[in-house]
């Protein structure tokens, strides 16, 4: 399901444990990047940014601003008074936290509220600010960013006084870094639960992740933004694929968007943690993820509102040797839950016109 936002809300939680880090919060430090524009390549089929790709727009703005000139980026003291980065080294977007090292990565996305979309063609500016900054001895950190998505200018120019930005996505990223060596320190492994099962359809699907699809700075691991693409592939193909939803569009005047993205995170950053809680090995080997290999993605539909409404818990799962059990079984390597809903393709309003074939599917049409 490719179909992106106009206008909904989402929230996302994710959890991580920090009990080992040592505290290394500066003063608050907020940057606005240069403005960026809206390509085909970050469109889907209405013109407007597909949802997935709001992630990888603020990863490419903190990317930006954390090499672009110190303009771009104002701290405040604990006077409360701000001023521009370039008169202070000491509270510098970077200053020895995540972003300082080339191997940080986005752990988790929390609060993540869709309530419009820049269209195709048009610009976008992503503005931050720094929550918290935690570091270790060995010079790992874990920061939490408050970011935005706007545009640049709107109700006129820039003389216009009243002019105001109109607001499209806000969102609260966790960002890491591993240590000097390389290794990602336990302090940073996310320890939620796997999913339970509801009454409703439960699918697997499998995929070959291609190599485009990995970032050379996360080995063997696939970014947050491109696993929230295998789970809509998932969706999709489980939906009856592109033509299916095509035909609901136009026989039934149905489009289905993401309103919301929860629990998401990558999961178990080389430690195990199995597709089931059971009392299989539990020693810290490292879940490897390559190119080609056979992954699987596991979605358990849960209906709500008479199917105007069904959440997605999705897992990507990859085979793993159980030294305790003496065979492969699953671990997982991230997590969320998607949810979806129905509007009319006419109006983009929401609807309860839900063929019954989609009902039954989404209540069990489907098997483990």
């Amino acid at each position: 399901i490719t179909m992106g936002p106009r206008s909904m809300v989402a929230a996302i939680v994710m959890s991580a444990s920090l009990a080992h880090l040592a505290s290394a919060f500066h003063p608050h430090t907020t940057f606005h990047s240069p403005s960026f524009h809206v390509y085909i390549e970050d469109t889907d089929a209405y013109g407007v940014m597909y949802n997935a790709n709001y992630l990888r727009a603020y990863e490419r703005a903190l990317h930006t601003v954390s090499f672009k000139p110190p303009s771009y980026v104002t701290s405040f003291r604990s006077d409360g008074d701000d001023h521009d980065a370039a008169d202070d080294n000491s509270v510098d977007l970077l200053d020895g936290g995540a972003l300082d090292h080339a191997g940080w990565f986005v752990l988790g996305v929390a609060d993540h509220k869709f309530k419009g979309s820049p269209p195709l063609g048009g610009e976008y500016i992503v503005e931050g600010e720094l929550l918290e900054r935690k570091c270790d001895e060995e010079n790992s950190c874990l920061e939490k960013w408050k970011v935005g998505m706007r545009s640049p200018i709107e109700n006129g120019g820039d003389d216009d006084a009243n002019a105001k930005p109109k607001i499209y996505n806000t969102a609260t990223l966790t960002v890491a870094s591993p240590t000097q060596s390389g290794e990602l320190p336990p302090q940073y492994h996310p320890n939620a639960p796997p999913f339970d099962e509801s009454s409703g359809a439960t699918v697997r699907s499998n995929f070959q992740p291609y190599r485009d699809e990995f970032d050379p700075t996360l080995p063997h691991r696939m970014p947050l933004r491109n696993v929230l693409n295998l789970f809509e592939r998932a969706r999709t193909d489980f939906l009856g694929g592109p033509d299916a939803l095509r035909k609901m569009e136009s026989e039934d005047n149905i489009v289905w968007v993401v309103t919301s993205v929860d629990n998401c995170e990558l999961c178990n950053l080389g430690e195990a943690g199995w597709e089931e809680d059971s009392n299989g090995d539990v020693s810290p080997s490292l879940v490897q993820c390559l190119p080609g290999q056979s992954v699987t993605v596991k979605t358990n539909f849960v209906s709500r509102r008479g199917a105007k409404i069904f959440d997605c818990n999705q897992m990507l799962l990859v085979p793993a040797w159980d030294e305790t059990m003496g065979e492969y079984r699953n671990r997982r390597l991230a997590q969320a839950t998607i949810t979806m809903m129905a509007l009319d393709a006419e109006k983009r309003r929401p609807t309860r016109k839900i063929p019954q074939w989609f009902v039954d599917k989404i209540n069990g049409g489907g098997c483990d």
